[in-house]
Order: C-alpha cells, then structure tokens, then sequence
C-alpha cells in the first residue's frame, strides 16, 4: 500500500506543467494526476489538443535526493510529449516538470 500511496504522491507533481508555450492546452496525463499505483510508471505521457515538440526544461526528480530519474531524452509524437523514467524507480515521492512548444509557434 505503501508503494502505491508514494506513486499516487509522486503523480501529483504532473497536475503543474511546466512552461508551455502558445497554444496546445493540456488535455491530461498517463498515468492520470492523483491515480495510484502498485508500481512506477516507465514513463509519463503529457497529452495535448495540439501538435507539440519537447520544450527545453523536462526533468523528472527524486524529491528527496534531487537526483535525475530520467531514463533518455523526452520525445514528441503529434500530441504526446513522453518522458521516460528509469526501471526499477524505488518507493518514494518524485516530480515530473514538463516543457513543450506548441505546433503554432
């Protein structure tokens, strides 16, 4: 339960985006805000309504070291900006910040 209830903790963080410019509006987050979960995800999709391309201030962090928990470099498909985290993720609190640039500019 323990696990879960630092997944949904952790998951939080992706209600605040990051800077997002012109444009796209976010439409939500895979895994959801606030859902728990038994173990961490692999990665974290951002869904827009608009075409984007990965902005230049992504960064997923464990909380309480400030550690880097990222397992390569964001991508962008059309509308999903998708930031990979490293396997294995231990129990804990992490936050995702996500940067994107909308298609219009």
């Amino acid at each position: 339960m323990r696990t879960a209830l630092a997944a949904a903790v952790a998951l939080a963080a992706l209600a605040l985006p990051g800077a997002a410019s012109a444009h796209a509006s976010l439409r939500g987050t895979v895994p959801a805000d606030g859902a728990v979960l038994a173990h961490a995800p692999r990665s974290v999709r951002v869904v827009f309504d608009d075409i984007v391309r990965v902005g230049s201030r992504n960064a997923a962090v464990a909380n309480a070291t400030g550690e880097s928990v990222l397992a390569g470099e964001p991508t962008a498909d059309l509308d999903v900006l998708t930031i990979p985290l490293r396997p294995g993720l231990p129990r804990g609190a992490y936050s995702v910040r996500w940067s994107i640039v909308s298609n219009d500019g």
